[in-house]
């Protein structure tokens, strides 16, 4: 047990004494999802369950509760079991929450906190709790991350030495006794099953021809009407130009854009979205492991860092735009790194990783740099007829505003489905690059 830890639950407590209850849940989460002692783990989650019922989340307090009653501690299940009666009885229902008013839901939580820690550093180590559900292959049907351990282990009663899968087969994990905000992360993990990506590629072409012939479809109709207008008016004649077949013009500027993606993307959201480049230095402020799974993932690949943008705007984004791995781009939000913690932002990190050199990632870039002019368009439309003060003015200015917007939402449409499907890979990636799917869970929460 390190210095840190054991000050780093000292903190937790002492805030949560001094009834700074936002201070107190943020240090003792993370103490009872990282420590490795399980009695500095149980001290922790017991001061959880008073600081999330006296800042209102009874919700929070009775999953905690319940995963205590579990412990093979039996002061911390008999002092669960008594605290967990007494929620119920004020809460009936359990999913109802109070408000932040500075209720105290047990009559005196520091002097049994204070008798529990006395209890527990008394008493010797108790033997660890079940791993958590996500290193199990009963837990989840898609190949898990499996934890690595001991072919063999001794048997406590006789003496005789069993294999793991009897151990395995031996342990329920139905009853899950670990809150999964409390989940901790894998130490040793063996890489998940190589997957196909062929369908995954045979999407994104598809996407990119289906893009290509909306977006040849609204070219065509653009050209006839405005040739009609020229006859309709008089002197005038249509431009011959217009009446060609605009597929391969079409074409060249779609692999054009391709090609030029990145330099344009990153453009646009400097003027349009105030871009800025994010150094290393100043991820690093806000998670040290990410700058090591950047290190970690691109290395041994042979790959430079990819270069990190930020968007100074409150919302958690994250997203990954190129075509090669020297011009692939990950932005963030100042939102996203404000909010979530070290290891959620590393997860979220290690998933845009996976895109890198893929096809749906330029793919993506394309659409993305298509509909990004449009928005903006639609978006000055509305602000513009927002200024307009005659009816009739203001009225067409909206139909076309509302025509703008349904131009967006075809080219928008063309990559729902495979942005849907590279979602679901990118978040394989970046559990198993981390081994930490729980932090993971957190951060999309």
């Amino acid at each position: 047990m390190s210095s840190h830890s054991k000050s780093s639950l000292k903190a937790g407590l002492d805030a949560l004494k001094k009834e700074d209850y936002r201070t107190a849940k943020i240090i003792l989460e993370d103490v009872a999802a990282r420590d490795d002692d399980i009695r500095k783990s149980l001290q922790a989650q017991v001061g959880l369950v008073v600081a999330y019922s006296r800042s209102g989340e009874i919700e929070m307090a009775i999953a905690v509760c319940e995963s205590l009653t579990q412990s093979n501690n039996s002061q911390v299940q008999q002092w669960a079991e008594k605290s967990l009666k007494q929620l119920r009885k004020k809460y009936p229902d359990k999913n109802t929450q109070s408000p932040s008013t500075g209720f105290v839901a047990f009559e005196s939580e520091e002097e049994e906190i204070k008798e529990v820690e006395e209890e527990l550093f008394s008493l010797p180590a108790p033997p660890p709790p079940p791993p958590p559900s996500f290193l199990t292959s009963e837990a989840i049907d898609t190949s898990p991350l499996k934890e690595n351990s001991a072919q063999t282990e001794k048997n406590p009663s006789s003496g005789e030495t069993i294999s793991a899968n009897q151990v395995k087969n031996k342990i329920t994990y139905k009853n899950e006794t670990i809150h999964w905000r409390l989940g901790r992360r894998a130490k040793v993990w063996q890489p998940l099953p190589k997957r196909n990506f062929i369908r995954l590629r045979l999407l994104a072409i598809g996407t990119f021809v289906a893009l290509f012939w909306v977006a040849r479809g609204l070219m065509q109709l653009v050209m006839q009407l405005i040739n009609r207008i020229l006859v309709a008016l008089p002197f005038l004649q249509p431009i011959q130009f217009l009446y060609k077949n605009p597929t391969f013009l079409l074409l060249g500027i779609s692999l054009i854009l391709l090609v030029v993606s990145p330099w344009l993307l990153d453009w646009l959201l400097d003027r349009f979205y105030g871009q800025k480049n994010l150094e290393r230095e100043t991820l690093n402020t806000y998670s040290r492991e990410s700058v090591r799974v950047l290190q970690r993932y691109c290395q041994p690949r042979g790959w430079r860092l990819p270069k990190l943008g930020i968007l100074p705007i409150t919302t958690p984004i994250a997203f990954t735009f190129g075509n090669l791995p020297r011009t692939t781009r990950i932005v963030v939000s100042q939102g996203l790194l404000e909010q979530l913690e070290d290891d959620e932002i590393a997860t979220i990190i290690a998933s845009q990783l996976g895109q890198i050199a893929r096809i749906d990632c330029a793919v993506m870039s394309v659409v993305l740099l298509v509909t990004i002019p449009v928005y903006k368009l639609y978006q000055l439309i509305c602000q513009k007829a927002d200024g307009i003060s005659n009816r009739v003015g203001c009225t067409v200015a909206g139909i076309i505003g509302n025509g703008v917007y349904g131009v967006w939402c075809l080219f928008t449409g063309t990559g729902l489905w495979l942005c849907q499907r590279r979602t679901y890979l990118n978040d394989r990636i970046g559990a198993e690059v981390t081994g930490n799917p729980n932090a993971l869970i957190r951060a999309f929460l």
